[in-house]
């Protein structure tokens, strides 16, 4: 009996061990089909966390991820390729070399949209941000004062008042890309049903920057690069599922 016990519970601290990955660190290289190493928006997504960062411009990359977790890089223009080392013989540091596939069938490439459609939307975009003035007590100068500027900046109401305004443009932010998206959608750049948009905007993460920064054709490319990861992500969550 009592060896029947040690070996259960053998077996479940084994169990226990078992689920539980370790970590890697993965460094790799992109090549493309045609041995280009230079690519436009090369994005790897850890398909477990949703989780992700530009490579390098030379087409390098490294990343911190669990052994069974499972990588997703894309470039625009080139089939997603899935990096997995669940079944691989533990390393902690993994040197890899990818190479993407270009899409043979590529989505209509999208000039511009008719400027009454999105002129609107733009202005809006332009309008993102706030001046911290406004939320900054009035009539303290600094070096005259310095405690009681440092009081005020800290303050508990100041903090909630930046607070407050940093959601509030939070919130227009991610009420114009849905505007903007759904503009995406009207002409077949995306598809997204009505409850996916703003899970896409999250899986996005756009700054502001970028959206003021960029040019309409640079911003479309960027969305249909997320895009395309984010159905393949959301594909491998379906199939995991069954």
């Amino acid at each position: 009996m009592k060896l029947i016990s040690l070996i259960s519970m053998l077996f479940l601290v084994g169990s226990t061990l078992a689920q539980k990955s370790p970590k890697i660190e993965v460094k790799g290289k992109v090549i493309g089909d045609e041995g280009e190493t230079s690519f436009a928006t090369l994005f790897v997504v850890n398909k477990r966390t949703r989780v992700g960062n530009f490579a390098e411009p030379n087409g390098s990359f490294q990343i911190k991820i669990r052994k069974n977790d499972t990588l997703l890089i894309g470039a625009s223009g080139y089939k997603t390729f899935k990096l997995s080392f669940a079944d691989s013989t533990f390393r902690d540091v993994y040197d890899v070399t990818v190479h993407l596939n270009k899409l043979s069938v590529q989505l209509k490439e999208v000039e511009v949209f008719a400027e009454r459609d999105l002129v609107e939307i733009y202005k809006d975009i332009e309008k993102l941000g706030y001046d911290e003035k406004e939320y900054k007590v009035t009539g303290i100068n600094a070096l005259e004062s310095p405690i009681t500027a440092l009081y005020a900046s800290l303050s508990r109401r100041e903090r909630k008042k930046r607070e407050a305004y940093r959601l509030i443009n939070e919130d227009k932010k991610r009420k114009l890309l849905k505007e903007l998206f759904q503009q995406y959608v009207d002409h077949d750049i995306i598809q997204l049903k009505e409850d996916e948009f703003y899970e896409f905007i999250n899986f996005c993460n756009v700054s502001e920057e970028f959206m003021q920064q960029s040019t309409q054709y640079e911003f479309i490319q960027y969305v249909k690069m997320k895009y395309r990861l984010y159905k393949e992500v959301t594909r491998f969550d379906e199939y995991e599922r069954y």
